[in-house]
């Protein structure tokens, strides 16, 4: 017997099946036992009804994309052995940062944008939400840095304008 694709062999499990999809009791993805333990079914619709939504997850890659660019800065500055705004300055975010703060906050940003991005949920390169999602971050917190500092380094006001 043929039910949306998928062959059930078992009768048992076949008018169980039948039931549950007439009935709407079961998901888009759901496992069924048959009768022998350790056997599975597990059925997928092949037309799903979901809408766009933003997930935790999103929310997770959006703020790592943000921790991702701050770290960028951060750490090439002081690589370059000079020093940056940090939070560690007096005053901070105005005042200068030595090289290896720098370095070690910007490493600091980057252990937060992996476990943010990489270790929260299923991150994939190649899923456009996911994508979209870090990349806005990365966006947003950009915008915000080249504004907050572009004060101190004369980026807001550039010459010829």
């Amino acid at each position: 017997m043929k039910i949306s694709g998928i062959s059930a062999t078992r009768p048992r499990l076949s008018s169980r099946l039948e039931r549950g999809l007439i009935a709407g009791n079961i998901d888009p993805v759901t496992r069924l036992t048959a009768g022998d333990p350790g056997t599975t079914l597990e059925i997928v619709s092949p037309v799903t009804k979901e809408r766009p939504t933003m997930e935790l997850h999103d929310v997770s890659y959006f703020f790592g994309g943000a921790f991702l660019a701050n770290a960028v800065p951060h750490f090439v500055s002081g690589a370059m052995g000079r020093p940056f705004q940090s939070p560690f300055a007096r005053p901070p975010g105005k005042g200068l940062s030595s090289a290896t703060v720098n370095v070690l906050w910007g490493f600091a940003n980057f252990v937060v944008a992996y476990f943010l991005i990489v270790r929260v949920g299923d991150f994939d390169l190649r899923a456009t939400g996911n994508i979209v999602a870090a990349g806005l971050g990365v966006l947003l917190m950009g915008i915000m840095a080249a504004h907050a500092f572009g004060r101190f380094h004369g980026g807001n006001m550039p010459d010829g304008s």
